[in-house]
């Protein structure tokens, strides 16, 4: 079955790997506050996942190549605070999934493949600041995303392989610069800056050979 590290009672129990799981869902147990770097790379069948609201990490690699995963559920009050690299890469069933509250972090390739996701959200407050590089790399079936007010730095190829995608910011978005860097490798990309108030200025070849561009909405304050 499922391997832990820890007791009940320790307050840092880690969910360590899979190896024997045959099931088709998994519910991570309550008191489980870290999920290893690879945990499910071995798991030969998960559809599903439910995701206790103790846990506060998810490692590199956590369910990398879990193509058969369709659903990620986060409990209510979630404490998740990080994902790492590739946690979710080639998942390429999956459909949706909201990315809870206390998540500051989403970190590189972390979506990779997941050419079935159509629907990315953020929790209400959300806490993120930084969406990696590649992050949402070959999300084929994804057109469309709000990144969250929090975020100020989104990493180079964030949506490298994405075409015909929306991207816009919430209202009250903290980013204070902007180039075409992150949507490099995509194609037939909208751009909406709208809620982008704080960018007074676009730097010279900001998006200079930027293919992938078809329009842009520039904010108010430009």
């Amino acid at each position: 079955g499922v391997r832990y590290l820890g007791s009940e009672s320790n307050p840092y129990l880690v969910l360590v790997d899979s190896i024997g799981f045959r099931g088709d869902i998994y519910i991570v147990k309550d008191s489980c506050r870290i999920i290893a770097g690879g945990a499910f790379y071995n798991c030969t069948r998960l559809t599903g996942i439910e995701i206790p609201a103790t846990v506060i990490s998810i490692g590199s690699f956590a369910f990398d190549g879990r193509s058969d995963l369709i659903t990620i559920t986060f409990a209510e009050n979630s404490q998740l605070k990080s994902i790492g690299d590739s946690a979710f890469q080639s998942c390429s069933s999956l459909t949706s999934i909201e990315i809870p509250a206390g998540v500051t972090s989403i970190e590189h390739y972390t979506f990779n493949g997941c050419s079935d996701l159509v629907n990315v959200t953020f929790a209400e407050d959300s806490q993120l600041t930084t969406i990696g590089d590649h992050t949402f790399r070959n999300c084929t079936s994804l057109t469309s995303i709000e990144i969250p007010a929090s975020v100020t730095s989104i990493g180079d190829g964030a949506f490298e392989g994405c075409s015909n995608i929306m991207i816009s910011f919430a209202p009250g978005s903290q980013m204070t610069s902007i180039t075409g860097d992150f949507i490099s490798g995509a194609s037939n990309v909208s751009l909406d800056l709208t809620n982008c108030t704080q960018i007074t200025s676009i730097d010279d070849n900001a998006f200079q050979d930027c293919t992938a561009l078809t329009s842009i909405i520039l904010p108010a304050t430009v």
